[in-house]
C-alpha cells in the first residue's frame, strides 16, 4: 500500500457525537461495524510511527483494510483486562479491551523509585470506569477496526514491555551488527562522521534496561539462526539466567 493511500485512510473526519461519561459496565456500547467506518484519531492519543493508536482515547477509530501491514494492531500499551468473543460461524473475532488505570504519586517533587512502605502511603489508583477499546476482525476478509469509547482521566503508565513495532526496529539494528552486545546498541553508533548518535534506547524506553535489551537481542540472534554465545562472548551462565528471568 503506498503512503499517499496509507495517509488517505488515516486521515481526520468529523468527529462521532460524544456520550455521557458514565460508567459502562452493562451497557452495549458498540454494534456490529457497517464496514463504512473511517479512520479518526481523537484528542489525547499516542500513536506509534506506523499511524496506529497504541494509546487510544475518546472517540477514536482506526480502521485495517486487508492491504494495509500495522504491526500493533490488536494491541494497546495501557495495562489491560481483555475479553474475546467469536461469532457462531467464526467468521468474526470481537476483542474487549478495558483500562487498568495507573499508579499515581500524591507528592509530586517525590523521586521516581520509592520503597515498599513510602509507596503505599504516597500513591493512589486512578481507576477508569468510562473506557472501553473494542476490535472487530474478519477473519476471512481480514478487514478490521478498532473504536475507542471514553476518556482516560490519568496519564498513560510507562510501558514495560517493548511493543512489536519496537521489536521489528531492534530486530533490524541487531541484524546491522550482530556482534554489538547490550552496551553497544545503546551506545549507538554514528551513521556519518558528523552525525548524532544513534541508540536503540530511543526505540523504546524498555531498552534502556540492559538485561531486558540483551534479552530481546538473544531471542532475535537465535530466530536468525544465529548462535548468541558465539557473537557475545563471556555473558555466560547469568545471561541465560536472565533470560529466563524476563521470560517468566
Amino acid at each position: 500500500m503506498s503512503d499517499a493511500s496509507h495517509e488517505e485512510q488515516s486521515s481526520l473526519v468529523t468527529s462521532p457525537k460524544d456520550t455521557d461519561s458514565e460508567p459502562i459496565k452493562g451497557k452495549k456500547i458498540f454494534f456490529a461495524s457497517t464496514g463504512n467506518e473511517e479512520t479518526f484519531i481523537d484528542h489525547d492519543c499516542t500513536l506509534d510511527d506506523e499511524g496506529y493508536p497504541l494509546y487510544p482515547n475518546c472517540r477514536t477509530i482506526f480502521v485495517k483494510t486487508p492491504e494495509m501491514t500495522i504491526q500493533n494492531f490488536g494491541l494497546v500499551g495501557f495495562p489491560k483486562t481483555s475479553n474475546v468473543e467469536w461469532q457462531a460461524n467464526k467468521s468474526w473475532k470481537m476483542t474487549q479491551i478495558f483500562c487498568l488505570g495507573a499508579m499515581l504519586c500524591r507528592i509530586p517533587s517525590a523521586p521516581a523509585q520509592l520503597g515498599n512502605a513510602l509507596e503505599k502511603w504516597h500513591t493512589r489508583h486512578a481507576r477508569t470506569l468510562y473506557t472501553i477499546t473494542w476490535f472487530d476482525k474478519n477473519q476471512q476478509t481480514k478487514w478490521a477496526i478498532l473504536r475507542h469509547h471514553g476518556t482516560h482521566n490519568h496519564p498513560w503508565p510507562a510501558p514495560k514491555k517493548p511493543d512489536p513495532l519496537s521489536k521489528l526496529k531492534l530486530k533490524r539494528e541487531v541484524m546491522k551488527n550482530p556482534s554489538a552486545g547490550a552496551f553497544k546498541l545503546k551506545l549507538g553508533k554514528p551513521t556519518a562522521p558528523l552525525n548524532p548518535f544513534e541508540s536503540v534506547t530511543k526505540i523504546h524506553e524498555a531498552f534502556v534496561n540492559s538485561d531486558c535489551l540483551q534479552y530481546h537481542r538473544c531471542r532475535i540472534l537465535t530466530d536468525l539462526g544465529i548462535n548468541p554465545e558465539k557473537v557475545a562472548a563471556g555473558l555466560g551462565d547469568k545471561f541465560l539466567h536472565d533470560m529466563f528471568q524476563w521470560n517468566q
